[in-house]
């Protein structure tokens, strides 16, 4: 235990409160990127952390190299290498990186934590870094432990799991992205004007013989076909991750550690919008009512047709994570399973609905002894839209480092 109590007090937990079984927690400012390195320290030895930073050079490539520092291409990378494995870190990264600066850190003491079968402890979903120091943890079948876009480090003195993995769960801890956003929803379109109506039936200048039928009224505007759906938003990624076994080990009735690794999924795109109504058909003109006679009403107008509805909106594309680094008494590496999953892209949004059918306009009323016109015909709804795309790209999952401590 004498690396949970040092842990504790560098978070300047009361060694006395912990002592009586209690959790402590505080938030804690750093305003450097050297104090959050000292403060996350794995244990590894000096040799070990420089064989890291190697292999982290090797995997990265040009993302650690001279021509892109002081940018922010690979700048979260090269961040990573130097809190994890001692890299050098240049002055124009430092100067970027100051930006996030100074930081809040969520942090909890607790000598003897236990998860009960099933139970997931939540580290948070999007929210702030957490610093999590255990002395002993029992982790009881079927328990897990996730973060979601989220950063931690949790130290474990020793790590008592029984049971492994069980159900729908396929790891004790998860370091997951979050699904980006759907696509915003649209307005339908509007809708196409309507058709004119027809003109009044007349009678002859001295009134008494009919003149011209009421007019036909005409037919409507279709309406438009709606707008293409947004698009899904890209993944949220997966963020870096510590985790530290101490001298107490894995042990327990299945005495394995399964982390997974797995980042954003893109967002679905939006639904097209709905397509506008077609325009209702005028009505026909009224027939006139003369002395003795009177003439005919005009025919109704057809509605139009409704629009088609609109594209989906491309789906988002997935986010790469950020990596895991792992760190484990000697001989316990074989202890830890590592499953690394892909993260998809977005699928398109679905077609929106097509328009409804414009109304058919209604016939013009005959006059004295004089036919009534026909209604028009209605129109037909319009077809729905097709899907959208899915994103282009996949989020590749961070890499996981298991090392032994010195």
């Amino acid at each position: 235990m004498e690396r949970f109590q040092e842990r504790a007090a560098k978070l300047d937990h009361d060694l006395g409160t912990l002592k009586d079984g209690e959790e402590v927690t505080s938030t804690v400012i750093v305003h450097t990127i050297d104090e959050l390195r000292d403060l996350l320290h794995d244990g590894l030895s000096a040799q070990a952390r420089s064989e890291k930073g190697a292999e982290m050079q090797q995997r990265l490539g040009s993302l650690m190299g001279p021509a892109v520092q002081g940018k922010g291409e690979g700048l979260g990378c090269r961040a990573e290498a130097f809190l994890f494995a001692d890299q050098a870190l240049s002055e124009p990264d430092r100067e970027l990186l100051q930006a996030v600066f100074p930081m809040t850190l969520q942090t909890l003491s607790v000598e003897n934590k236990t998860l009960q079968a099933g139970e997931v402890w939540n580290l948070g979903s999007s929210g702030a870094t957490q610093v999590i120091n255990l002395g002993t943890l029992t982790m009881e079948a079927g328990s897990s432990i996730v973060a979601r876009n989220t950063a931690f480090s949790l130290t474990v003195e020793t790590l008592v799991r029984n049971g492994g993995v069980s159900g729908s769960v396929n790891y004790d801890i998860g370091v997951l992205g979050l699904t980006g956003t759907e696509g915003a929803v649209l307005p339908a379109a509007p809708a196409g004007g309507a058709g004119r109506n027809g003109d009044e039936g007349t009678c002859t200048v001295s009134g008494s013989e009919p003149g011209d039928n009421g007019g036909d009224g005409g037919s409507g505007l279709p309406g438009p076909t709606g707008g293409v759906g947004n698009p899904g938003g890209n993944g949220f990624p997966s963020l870096s991750a510590s985790i530290v076994i101490g001298a107490g080990g894995i042990t327990g009735s299945s005495p394995r550690l399964t982390v997974l690794t797995r980042s954003g999924t893109g967002g679905r795109g939006g639904t097209g919008a709905q397509g506008g109504a077609g325009g209702a058909g005028g009505g026909g003109g009224q027939g006139a009512s003369c002395e003795c006679t009177g003439t005919n009403g005009g025919n109704g107008g057809n509605g139009a047709n409704g629009g088609r509805g609109g594209t989906g909106g491309t789906g988002g594309n997935g986010m790469a994570g950020n990596d895991v680094h792992v760190t484990v008494p000697p001989g316990a590496v074989s202890d830890v399973i590592q499953i690394k999953e892909t993260a998809p892209p977005g699928s398109g949004g679905p077609g929106g609905a097509g328009g409804s059918g414009g109304a058919a306009g209604g016939g013009g009323g005959g006059g004295h002894h004089a036919y009534d016109g026909n209604a028009g015909g209605g129109g037909s709804p319009g077809n729905q839209g097709p899907p959208g795309p899915s994103g282009t790209q996949s989020g590749a999952p961070g890499e996981i480092y298991v090392n032994e401590s010195a």
